[in-house]
């Protein structure tokens, strides 16, 4: 403008005003300085646009590593002068942040920033709309202009940033208040990173504090198998120095430092645990404790292991992060309560001591050790294993095999035979490398035997009983664990408690024995071979495990015939055990002595009386004698017991009345009924056991019995006494009450013996008819093996043919002599020959012991009696064999 002034006023001195040249002169230095100027206000407006654009830059690397504090600040010392010259940035109380922030240029202060936020024309406005007041001396003297705008992050208002221009003498307009809504979202998005890194910052402060104070170990590891994360826990239960060492190792690496199982003792493989699950499953697999062993250390540690994903918007996890939580107190606690209380149960299951000494063996296995033996003092000074458990069961055969071939002598100097003597309280060693069990080995294959079994750390403890040491506990650990004071404080336990089993077995072991005998001799004696007379029985006494009760019965030989017993005591348990004793055997010596059934019962009585206890009994007796023929006389007695009955012709009555209770009158008589018994006719003798077992509504009862007995018609005694019994257990209802006792006598033809069927018939028909003819005067020793004999074969035809298979059939057997001439009569219920064989065709069914007494006998053959088949030979002294080629 000044060159325009001077080229105007430069005619006058050049005296060119007006002149054409001066027109032009003019005209060039007007053109020359509207360009100058149009060319210096653009370069002012590009250099306030360059200024504005690297404000705008350095706003936003004004939160760089800065609170929302230090970025307000950062932001309003940009603002000031740059674009104001005051500057008041207020946050509104919805977000975390600072409050106000506030920059002035001298000679301003932060005053005037406050007077700003108050001006009456911004301070409602400028919150919601972008606000410019071109003159603003009423509300703040000081300033020329100001202008507010909201600053908004993610949609909504966060609070107002303010500027004003004083002393500088700049004024804003319109286009300062779009810039300032450019630069309010710079702002705003500066204090909003400021303040998400704040809380992010925050937020990692607490997770470190709350993951890194966990005593679980957490790690985080990405897909790509990178080490994102781990806290101070899991590098302690990962067993590395550090977090550097950790990142180095892949998961395989990390694998391969230990050796892991699950609860069952089965090996555990990486892609089998939750971390390694959690990549490719759906949902977050499941937690599994972990029985994890350090390979350097020997370390057993339990640890519960669980696994979460991170995943992407896609579903595909981007992380892994895994829990591992120490549960070896609590695993360990656990342990220790389960084993012993697996032990009681197993230990009071059996008084078997070596199969309860097996399951301690199987029970310790795999939790405790990988193997398991007991042993126990042998014979002379050797040491016997008894028990064997292994937790891989094929390598039980191996441990067997390497206890046999080379035992342990309770004379060796250390380990297992020193615990065993009581010399050391027990024997550990930590760890076995296979040096040692190659020094060890007595050869070659000892040390194999060894190899194949596994031996690292070994716990010997003793296995005590209240008398001493009983035997040993060894536990092996045959991989790279090793067992520490929990486990031996554990096996200690474990051995005293299978000590006092074994001596609790062994002691119950004596007394059963003990009991077993005495109860085995208060049983009823077998009914003996009564020639004449066919004898069965029944004794059932109450109870599973009672073998005799206060019933009995006898059948004792007297001078002139057999007498008959049948008695019950009175009580239960070992006192009518003993007045058991006392009855049967009074009873039979008196009858042996005098033979007469009511001296029997008066010595019993007198017996019973005598003694500081009330002791009663009850007692039937029935004395036998022969009589002409096929006959017999019976002479019937009873003291307080039921009446026998007699089974004749389809009918059943009973026989004689009852006197006194033995034991209950110092001096008493007991009335005696005679009856005439002949062949077919059977006595049938019982306790209160048969008549008063309990049925669902009343007792079995007389009538009941007496009715039975009388349907059964001809039958054979024991066939009566089956017939009974079987009645008796359909008609009980719950278990048996009371002793059973039962003996039926039936009269057999003169001379003849019943026997038992089944195998010892045949020895026992031998001796009878030995016993027979040698009282009689036995044929030449030569015949006599020849009539032992083919007496052998037709019981062993009757036992193979003739059905005689069991104790309830019967064999009977008949000698007869006529001069020198001996006859043997076998006879059973088979369904023997239609017609006797000729002499040199011995039929097929008679087999070979038929074709034997054909060849040795002078003369036999067979017949049909009733129901029964009759087979007899003959053999003549004087006369050898006719057939023995």
């Amino acid at each position: 403008m000044g060159a325009v002034v001077l080229a105007i006023v430069s005619g006058a001195w050049n005296s060119a005003l007006g002149t054409g040249r001066w027109w032009v002169g003019l005209l060039l230095v007007a053109a020359g300085s509207f360009a100058a100027t149009v060319a210096s206000a653009t370069r002012l407006r590009l250099q306030r646009d360059a200024e504005r654009l690297e404000l705008l830059v350095a706003l936003g690397d004004a939160t760089t590593g800065a609170t929302v504090d230090e970025t307000a600040a950062r932001l309003g010392d940009l603002l000031v002068p740059a674009v104001a010259d005051v500057c008041s940035i207020d946050l509104t109380g919805d977000d975390p942040w600072a409050p106000h922030a506030a920059a002035a240029a001298p000679p301003l202060d932060h005053h005037a920033a406050r007077r700003l936020a108050e001006h009456p024309a911004l301070a409602t406005a400028s919150r919601e709309v972008p606000t410019l007041v071109e003159r603003a001396e009423d509300g703040a003297p000081e300033l020329r202009s100001c202008l507010g705008v909201p600053l908004r992050a993610r949609g909504h208002r966060v609070g107002s940033l303010w500027l004003g221009v004083g002393p500088s003498g700049r004024r804003f307009g319109p286009a300062d208040l779009r810039f300032a809504e450019v630069l309010a979202d710079r702002v705003a998005l500066a204090l909003e990173n400021a303040g998400l890194n704040a809380e992010l910052e925050d937020a990692e402060r607490r997770f470190r504090a709350i993951v890194d104070g966990m005593l679980d170990g957490v790690t985080v590891r990405a897909a790509d198998g990178r080490l994102v994360y781990a806290n101070d826990a899991a590098i302690d239960l990962l067993r590395v120095d550090s977090r550097d060492d950790l990142r180095g190792k892949a998961p395989g690496e990390m694998m391969a430092m230990f050796e892991a199982y699950d609860e069952d003792g089965r090996r555990v493989l990486l892609d089998e645990l939750p971390g390694a699950r959690a990549w490719n499953a759906e949902h977050d697999p499941e937690p599994m404790i972990v029985r994890n062993v350090v390979r350097s250390t020997g370390e057993q540690r339990w640890l519960l292991s669980k696994a979460i994903a991170i995943r992407g918007d896609d579903g595909v996890p981007q992380y892994v992060v895994n829990f591992t939580e120490d549960v070896t107190a609590v695993k360990r606690a656990e342990l220790a309560q389960r084993v012993l209380a697996e032990a009681g149960r197993v230990l009071v299951s059996s008084l078997d001591y070596t199969q309860t000494l097996q399951q301690v063996a199987m029970l310790a296995v795999p939790e405790l050790a990988d193997w398991c033996g007991v042993d126990m003092p042998g014979r002379g000074r050797s040491i016997e294993p008894v028990a064997i458990g292994h937790v891989d069961p094929q390598k039980i055969q191996v441990a067997r095999e390497l206890r046999e071939r080379y035992p342990v002598g309770l004379d060796d100097p250390d380990g297992l035979a020193a615990v065993m003597r009581g010399d050391i309280p027990h024997w550990s060693v930590e760890e076995t490398p296979d040096e040692a069990l190659a020094a060890y080995a007595v050869d070659e294959r000892h040390l194999e035997l060894m190899r194949a079994v596994g031996f690292n750390s070994i716990m010997v403890v003793p296995v005590v009983g209240r008398g001493g040491i009983l035997g040993t506990l060894t536990f092996v650990a045959a991989h790279g664990r090793r067992f520490d004071d929990d486990d031996l404080e554990l096996a200690i336990e474990l051995g005293r408690r299978a000590g006092i089993a074994v001596e609790n077995a062994r002691l119950f072991a004596e007394r059963a024995d003990i009991a077993h005998t005495l109860q085995i001799a208060l049983v009823p004696d077998p009914v003996p071979l009564a020639p004449g007379w066919d004898v069965a029985a029944l004794y059932r006494p109450a109870g599973e495990t009672t073998e005799a009760g206060g019933d009995f019965y006898d059948m004792v030989r007297t001078d002139d015939g057999w007498l008959v017993v049948m008695g019950d005591v009175a009580g239960k348990g070992a006192r009518a055990a003993s007045l058991t004793a006392l009855a049967r055997y009074t009873l039979r010596t008196a009858a042996m002595l005098t033979g007469d059934p009511a001296a029997a019962l008066a010595a019993l009585n007198l017996g019973l009386m005598r003694r500081d206890d009330v002791a009663y009994c009850t007692a039937a007796l029935v004395a036998l004698q022969d009589g002409d023929g096929d006959s017999a006389r019976a002479r019937v007695l009873s003291a307080g017991h039921p009446l026998p009955v007699l089974v004749r012709d389809g009918g059943a009555v009973e026989l004689g009345r009852s006197g006194p209770l033995l034991g209950a009158l110092e001096r008493a008589d007991w009335p005696t009924e005679e009856v005439v018994l002949g062949p077919g006719d059977r006595l049938v003798l019982y306790t209160d056991g048969v008549t008063d077992a309990r049925g669902e509504e009343d007792r079995f009862g007389d009538a009941r019995l007496l009715a039975l007995l009388s349907s059964v018609d001809g039958a054979p005694p024991a066939e009566l006494v089956r017939r009974i019994d079987g009645a008796l257990r359909g008609f009980e209802a719950g278990p048996q009450r009371d002793d059973t006792a039962l003996l039926a006598v039936g009269r057999l033809e003169a001379g003849e013996l019943a026997l038992a069927g089944g195998p010892e018939a045949v020895s026992l028909a031998r001796a009878a008819v030995r016993a027979r003819l040698e009282s009689d005067g036995a044929p030449p020793p030569e015949r006599l093996g020849d009539v032992l004999l083919m007496t052998s074969e037709l019981v062993t035809n009757a036992i193979r043919h003739g059905g005689a298979v069991g104790p309830d059939d019967r064999i009977r057997i008949r000698v007869l002599r006529q001069d020198a001439r001996v006859r043997i009569e076998v006879r059973d219920d088979g369904p023997g020959f239609s017609s006797p064989p000729a002499a040199d065709a011995v039929p097929a069914e008679g087999g070979i012991g038929l074709e034997l007494v054909d060849r040795l006998a002078n003369a036999w053959g067979t017949d049909r009696r009733g129901r029964a088949t009759l087979v007899w030979f003959e053999v003549e002294p004087d006369r050898p064999a006719p057939r023995v080629h």
